[in-house]
């Protein structure tokens, strides 16, 4: 049986990404939880600056074990939902360059009756 690992969300240091890597190895944690703004917005990271962030994360033995991809309004809104969808599709491809496999956004409300069958009323 393999050893639980030990995570932290950066943004619970309340620092600024690469000024959180020091405390966050310093703690003991293997992996870290990132947002995907900022300086890790995925529009502003060319793939030189992703390969320079996980030499980073590689130097304080940090691997990422999920990016957050905050979102104004959930997916539940159909108003603008297609910049939204975009914003996702960023982070999912920015989540593959930097490693984790894991991609937390905040869906929105999910309704109380069941989705129709068949696929009517999905786009299908």
């Amino acid at each position: 049986m393999g050893r639980i690992k030990l995570g932290i969300s950066l943004k619970s240091l309340g620092l600024p990404f690469r000024r959180s890597l020091a405390p966050a190895q310093k703690l003991g944690v293997a992996a870290i939880e990132l947002e995907a703004t900022g300086e890790l917005l995925p529009q502003n990271l060319t793939q030189t600056g992703r390969r320079e962030i996980t030499h980073l994360l590689r130097s304080y033995d940090l691997s990422v074990s999920a990016l957050v991809c905050p979102l104004r309004r959930g997916l539940d809104v159909a108003e603008d939902l297609e910049p939204r969808m975009e914003q996702i599709r960023l982070t999912m491809a920015l989540a593959f360059d930097l490693g984790p496999r894991l991609v937390i956004i905040q869906a929105g409300r999910i309704p109380t009756s069941p989705l129709p069958t068949g696929g009517e009323g999905l786009g299908v």
